[in-house]
């Protein structure tokens, strides 16, 4: 998450948040609005304070993901050549 994501947010007064779950709902004088986060982000609301963080450790997730993808690469390319020479 960059710098900006993770500086907490101090909500201005008449302004009302809800956090359930993954989703939260911001409601204030000009409107309300309603968002479902990623599963991998936490918020939490304390004496008018917003936080938000990655859950667990991300660097974890991004490699395992990274791996998965490098891999599918590769075994697609060796499938290639062998299909290529059983059937050209």
């Amino acid at each position: 998450m960059s710098r900006i994501a993770k500086s907490p947010i101090t909500l201005p007064s008449g302004v009302e948040v809800k956090i359930d779950g993954s989703n939260v709902s911001v409601k204030g004088s000009k409107g309300s609005l309603s968002k479902s986060l990623n599963e991998m982000v936490a918020i939490t609301l304390e004496d008018g304070v917003v936080s938000v963080a990655p859950k667990g450790n991300q660097k974890d997730a991004w490699a395992k993901q990274e791996l998965q993808d490098q891999l599918l690469i590769i075994w697609s390319k060796v499938y290639l050549k062998v299909s290529r020479k059983n059937y050209c």
